[in-house]
């Protein structure tokens, strides 16, 4: 038989998430095969749909959850031109309530998990979620050559090549830690090259190296929740905090509540479309890099967890600004003494020594 999601979807992501909803959740809880389901005539078709709302409903799943499953069984019926009457039973569907999942983690939160992490990789995963906050279907498809040095910060370029496209930045402690991550790769062994997968999976299989899956992610920040269970509360079928997205909401909050930064930049942050922008501002060439990250390093400070390397930074600004104000001071008061000098009919002669003499004029005509 045709698969239908390779064929006729065109996001990989998408063609996992349903053939997934399909083979596991929807032929399992029915208990019956794809062939069996296809063979029934409508009438028991539709009854076999109904069921399965049913059981979703009593099972307490939110409403944007059986949309989604009631869209893959519509998606594989029509694939196979069987046409159900689906305005009737999308009718089934309750009324949307507020989802669950709509808080964030808080700063001693992500600091925790950096310790509990364990392994490099997934210290770094933190690290990466935290100041990009992209969805987790982007992750598995990043490559070395998709980050670019900004001084002291990468740029990874999110959907590199596909019309969704879009930079977003690295913190210093971030990009310092990825530098790490893919360093300790290299010291066991790994060649890296520009087409090395950014996140790796942990399992190589006959030396071959392999990109981190969606499922990959999934079982890292699982077991590092695991570690301080009370973190998130389940709420009906799922959590206050989502499982990655909580990052995005916490980096979105941080991009939001800077005043200084314009809406449609914070949304070009995140990977939004604002408007007619995505038409017009073309974020993969450099100078619009460039202007992003001169935006993005005023958020610096906020998206940071370590303050100390923060706090540095300042203490030598600080130092720096002394040294010009001292500097300026002492141009202050040289420029005041030749005033006075030329007032009083002196000059300063630097051409006959290192040191400035002073000559008046009665001197001079001698």
């Amino acid at each position: 038989m045709t698969d239908i999601f390779d064929t006729y979807l065109k996001s990989h992501a998408t063609r996992e998430t349903y053939r997934y909803v399909w083979n596991n959740l929807v032929l399992k809880t029915l208990k019956i095969s794809e062939k069996d389901i296809l063979s029934l005539d409508k009438k028991d078709q539709e009854q076999k749909v109904i069921d399965y709302v049913d059981i979703l409903k009593t099972r307490g799943n939110a409403p944007t959850t059986i949309s989604l499953r009631l869209n893959v069984m519509e998606f594989v019926f029509s694939m196979h031109d069987i046409i159900l009457n689906w305005k009737k039973l999308k009718k089934m569907i309750p009324e949307k309530v507020k989802p669950a999942g709509a808080e964030t983690w808080q700063d001693q939160e992500l600091r925790e998990m950096i310790k509990v992490a364990g392994t490099v990789r997934n210290r770094t995963l933190v690290y990466f979620f935290k100041d990009v906050g992209c969805r987790i279907s982007a992750v598995p498809a990043l490559r070395v050559k998709d980050t670019e040095e900004f001084e002291n910060c990468f740029c990874v370029m999110i959907y590199a090549g596909f019309p969704e496209e879009y930079p977003s930045f690295l913190t210093p402690e971030s990009t310092k830690m990825l530098k790490h991550y893919l360093e300790y790769r290299k010291k066991r062994g790994e060649i890296i090259t520009p087409e090395s997968p950014l996140f790796a999976s942990e399992l190589a299989i006959n030396s071959t190296i392999k990109p981190i899956t969606n499922h990959g992610i999934q079982n890292a920040f699982g077991r590092i929740y695991l570690k301080f269970p009370n973190s998130r509360v389940k709420q009906g079928q799922r959590y206050n905090i989502q499982l990655t997205h909580g990052f995005r909401k916490w980096q979105a909050t941080k991009l939001k509540l800077k005043i200084d930064v314009h809406h449609s930049i914070s949304e070009r942050l995140l990977g939004h479309k604002a408007g007619l922008d995505s038409n017009y501002f073309v974020t993969n060439q450099k100078d619009a890099k460039l202007k992003l990250f001169e935006v993005f390093k005023q958020c610096i400070s906020d998206l940071t967890l370590d303050k100390s390397e923060i706090i540095e930074d300042i203490e030598n600004y600080s130092k720096k600004l002394d040294d010009m104000q001292k500097k300026y001071n002492d141009l202050v008061k040289s420029i005041e003494k030749i005033g006075q000098g030329i007032r009083q009919g002196t000059y300063f002669d630097y051409k006959s020594s290192d040191s400035p003499v002073i000559t008046t004029k009665s001197q001079e005509s001698d």
